[in-house]
C-alpha cells in the first residue's frame, strides 16, 4: 500500500512493461490505483547487498557466487536501459520525466547540504555552484534517450535462486547510460574492490555494445 498515486502509477506501468519483455521484475497480480494498493510478486528477503555482507565476512574480496550475481545484473542492465526503453510510457515518470539539469542540481545540492555542511567541510559557495553548473553541462552532453533506473544499487537488487531481480525503479526516467552503472559500482556501503569495479564495467560495456554504439574511450 502506498498513498502516493503518481509513484504507484509509474511502478505498476513500468513493472508490467518490463515483465512483458521477460525481464526479472516483480509481476503485478492486481491493483486498485484509486485506493493506492496493488499486489505484487514476493521476491524473497535477500538483497544483493545482504548477500555480499553475509558471504564476504571480513574479507575485502567479493566471493565468486556473489560476483556472479553482480555480473548478471550488469549484463541485464543495458537491456533494461536500451531495449526496454522502447515503448515505455514516459508520461508516467515520477517526479520528473528526464534526468535533466534540475534533477542533477537536486542531487548536487543533496551532496552539499547532507555531506559538506554536516561534515563541516569548508567550501566557497559561488565557486561550488560554478562547479555544479560546469558538471551539469558536461553530463548533459551524453545521450539522454535511454531509461535511467535512478536507484540501481545492491540494496535494490533481490537475489532469488542465485539470480538478480530488480525493484524500486519507480523513480526511473529518461537519461544517460552511465549513471546507473556508476550507482552500482561506487556504492560506498558495498565498498567493491577497484579491480572488481573495472571488471564489471568491462562486462557492462560488452553487453551494451551489442545493443547500441558505445564509445569506450
Amino acid at each position: 500500500e502506498n498513498p502516493d498515486l503518481g509513484e504507484n502509477a509509474a511502478f505498476i506501468s513500468f513493472s508490467r512493461h518490463f515483465r512483458s519483455l521477460r525481464l526479472p521484475m516483480p509481476e503485478i497480480y492486481a491493483d486498485d490505483r484509486s485506493r493506492g494498493v496493488y499486489l505484487e510478486e514476493d521476491l524473497g528477503d535477500t538483497t544483493l547487498f545482504e548477500l555480499l555482507q553475509r558471504e564476504r565476512g571480513q574479507s575485502a574480496e567479493v566471493p565468486p557466487a556473489v560476483a556472479a550475481v553482480y555480473e548478471q545484473a550488469v549484463r541485464l542492465l543495458p537491456t533494461l536501459q536500451i531495449k526496454a526503453a522502447r515503448g515505455l510510457d514516459y508520461s508516467l515518470c515520477y517526479p520528473r520525466g528526464a534526468f535533466d539539469r534540475r534533477s542533477m542540481m537536486w542531487d548536487l545540492n543533496y551532496f552539499k547540504y547532507y555531506f559538506l555542511k554536516l561534515a563541516q567541510v569548508p567550501y566557497h559557495e559561488q565557486q561550488l555552484e560554478n562547479d555544479f553548473d560546469t558538471l551539469c553541462s558536461f553530463l548533459l552532453e551524453a545521450g539522454q534517450d535511454h531509461f535511467l533506473y535512478r536507484d540501481f544499487q545492491s540494496r535494490n537488487i533481490m537475489v532469488r535462486d542465485g539470480q538478480p531481480w530488480f525493484i524500486d525503479y519507480q523513480g526511473g526516467r529518461r537519461g544517460a547510460l552511465h549513471y546507473d552503472l556508476a550507482s552500482l559500482l561506487l556504492d560506498a556501503k558495498a565498498n567493491l574492490p577497484f579491480a572488481f569495479r573495472d571488471h564489471l564495467k568491462d562486462v557492462y560495456l560488452a553487453a551494451a555494445s551489442a545493443l547500441t554504439e558505445i564509445d569506450t574511450a
